[in-house]
């Protein structure tokens, strides 16, 4: 799995997809054995076992000069895959 933001937009990691996370035990993460482009965040994974697991990662949509941004909150983007081994 990739996902991606373009560097120049959001040169601030602060603002990249987090690492993967895949809690569950039908999936189990495969090590990765190069380096991702600046701006992405990749994962690797092999089902494991008949069940379920619900793949997720969340970045900060907020720009520094944002006015959107402003006061209290931060605007958080999700990103969620459901996954089923059978």
């Amino acid at each position: 799995m990739t996902l991606s933001v373009d560097p120049t937009v959001y040169p601030d990691p602060g603002n990249w997809w987090t690492p993967i996370a895949e809690p569950g035990s039908a999936l189990g993460r495969l090590p990765i054995n190069f380096l991702p482009v600046r701006g992405t965040t990749v994962a690797l994974f092999q089902a494991i076992t008949p069940g379920q697991a619900t793949v997720t990662s969340t970045r900060s949509i907020c720009l520094a000069d944002s006015v959107t941004c402003t006061g209290t909150g931060t605007a958080i983007m999700l990103w969620r895959v459901t996954v089923n081994v059978i």
